[in-house]
């Protein structure tokens, strides 16, 4: 599930949550978040992880002490619920790749955790993402998802649109900007999963000649459709 960010207070992220441990298929899912993106890696843990405890899941954050400790490994292999907050994408990538966690990550993927990010964590799961550090650019991902993503595309016109230019660009290419909803791909199925009021969900791919804005719906559709032409 990628999660481009919400848009105002009365987002419910909570349905979400609920989201995530359905798709797990346990009644309490093991729950490994990952805050690399952040300044300390905790950030964001006591919020997001008390959504999971309340539920009865059992909840554990990846800290610079277990890459250090040869420990971060076993931590992604044991979780069944992977959240990777945003921040700083290009940190939050680096340290991942230097220390040879995309690789874990891509095989939690593989073996059907449940991988899901926010903004930046998003745009880190997808091959690449409109990042932002003195101005807007596209930002390389660890490549779960053939895609590339947008976050906070309503809450930030100037990145939707750099994403949009940068899309025409990329003829062929399948993007996806979120604010308010998250991109739910599951059983060869994706959707909007809408948990605010106000939101965007929308599929961009250009023809050459320029870039086609679609809405997407809280209907499953095949996911197919996110391949990009030729691929």
């Amino acid at each position: 599930m990628l999660f481009g960010g919400t848009v105002g207070d009365d987002d419910d992220f909570e349905s979400a949550v609920i989201e995530m441990i359905a798709l797990s298929g346990k009644a309490a899912p093991a729950f490994l978040f990952i805050g690399f993106a952040q300044l300390e890696p905790h950030h964001g843990y006591e919020y997001y992880g008390e959504l999971f405890k309340k539920r009865g899941c059992p909840c554990d954050l990846l800290t610079n002490e277990d890459i250090a400790g040869g420990k971060a490994s076993g931590k992604i292999a044991a979780a069944d619920v992977i959240f990777i907050m945003g921040g700083n994408t290009e940190k939050l990538v680096n340290t991942l790749e230097k220390n040879g966690l995309s690789k874990d990550l891509r095989e939690a993927a593989g073996r059907g955790a449940v991988m899901s990010g926010f903004s930046a964590g998003a745009i880190c799961l997808c091959r690449a993402g409109m990042s932002k550090n003195e101005d807007y650019y596209m930002q390389d991902g660890i490549g779960c998802l053939d895609l590339l993503f947008c976050p906070h595309p309503k809450t930030s016109e100037r990145r939707y649109r750099a994403f949009l230019c940068e899309m025409e660009e990329r003829p062929g290419e399948t993007g996806a900007a979120f604010d308010g909803a998250g991109l739910e791909i599951a059983d060869g199925r994706y959707r909007a999963f809408v948990f605010g009021k106000d939101h965007m969900a929308n599929l961009c791919r250009s023809d050459g000649a320029g870039c086609a804005e679609k809405p997407v719906s809280s209907d499953w559709r095949p996911a197919s459709e996110l391949r990009p032409i030729g691929r």
